[in-house]
């Protein structure tokens, strides 16, 4: 009955191995009938087969415990006080100076400058509205797919160090509990690899930077605008020449003597006429952004502290929590050896 019972559950397919236990699996009639049964699979009866599942048992219960040991440490890594938690924590805080710069450059060459340019030629009435468009487009640069081209390989870098000392802590775990080390590496770990592609961008708070800035009472956008019209001189052209002597009479209210910092200033609200705005030539402009660029820096910098490096922090110790313990399932077999 048992046999037929088996084949029934097959369902026409035949096994490769069986495998006999109990002390029933002795009796003379069973390994030839299971033979039969099954012509093209191994039969195996082994030299003690009534004890077979006891042992079974034995090891599994051994497993399970093992590898409940090793999940619960792994677990703890990532507590709040944890060793990887705290170094992911770190980590968050760091990328901002990491990702600075290459920040920068992609936010000049895909927001800036195409603002600066509409300006000048007139799609933008005014600078206070050149920071407007460049709110938007800044935080919908940071949520596109050129970001992520542009950041990922700097983020790559970032977190290839972030393994490596990750792995100064879960190496000696992984050996306290018998293992070999590097069985908790993420380095060919898929798990990790698709989360990544999440990381550069859209999944943590890089793509929420602009609004995280917000909250601070600015703008990612205000900050790289300010840099370039507050100490730039970018409008030194247009207010040295004059045409812009008349237009500067003009916006200051036809007072000639008017300061020439709060000229600039009224400069921001004021519409400019599009013949006036030639003298902003892109080699001005790439003039301003290169001598403004290490404050641009600094200012992305600032920018990533508080909101945007914790909720990246959150983001990051929750996919290696998923990450590590994701490891120490795929591992387990390694406590039957």
């Amino acid at each position: 009955f048992a046999l037929r019972e088996t084949i029934d559950k097959l369902g026409g397919r035949d096994p490769d191995t069986v495998l006999l236990t109990g002390g029933a699996s002795r009796l003379p009639l069973v390994l030839p009938a299971t033979k039969k049964a099954f012509p093209q699979a191994r039969v195996i009866r082994g030299a003690e087969p009534e004890f077979a599942i006891a042992r079974g048992l034995a090891w599994l219960g051994r497993f399970e415990f093992l590898h409940d040991s090793f999940k619960s440490e792994v677990g703890a890594l990532m507590e709040m006080d944890g060793e990887v938690a705290m170094l992911a924590s770190a980590a968050a805080q760091k990328l901002g100076e990491t990702l600075a710069p290459a920040l920068v450059d992609g936010l000049t060459e895909d927001c800036i400058k195409p603002a600066f340019r509409e300006w000048r030629a007139g799609h933008i009435a005014s600078l206070d509205q050149v920071e407007a468009a460049l709110t938007k487009s800044v935080a919908d640069w940071l949520r596109s797919d050129t970001a992520q081209a542009k950041l990922k390989p700097v983020i790559g870098r970032w977190f290839a160090g972030l393994q490596r000392e990750i792995e100064t802590i879960t190496d000696p775990l992984c050996r306290e509990h018998g293992l070999p080390a590097m069985v908790l590496s993420l380095d060919d770990s898929n798990h990790v690899s698709q989360h990544l592609e999440g990381l550069s961008l859209t999944a943590p708070s890089i793509g929420h930077l602009e609004t995280d800035t917000a909250l601070l009472g600015t703008t990612l956008a205000a900050i790289l605008v300010s840099a370039l019209l507050a100490h730039a001189n970018l409008f030194a052209p247009l207010m040295m020449n004059p045409l812009g002597l008349l237009i500067g009479g003009a916006v200051a209210g036809g007072s000639y003597f008017y300061g020439k910092k709060a000229l600039a200033g009224r400069f921001r609200s004021a519409k400019v006429p599009v013949v006036a705005r030639q003298v902003l030539t892109e080699k001005r402009i790439d003039q301003a952004i290169n001598k403004q660029r290490p404050e641009l820096i600094d200012g992305v910098r600032a920018a990533w502290d508080g909101q945007a490096a914790d909720r990246f922090g959150d983001d990051l110790t929750k996919m290696l929590g998923r990450a590590l313990l994701d490891r120490a399932d795929e591992r387990a077999v390694l406590f039957l050896i």
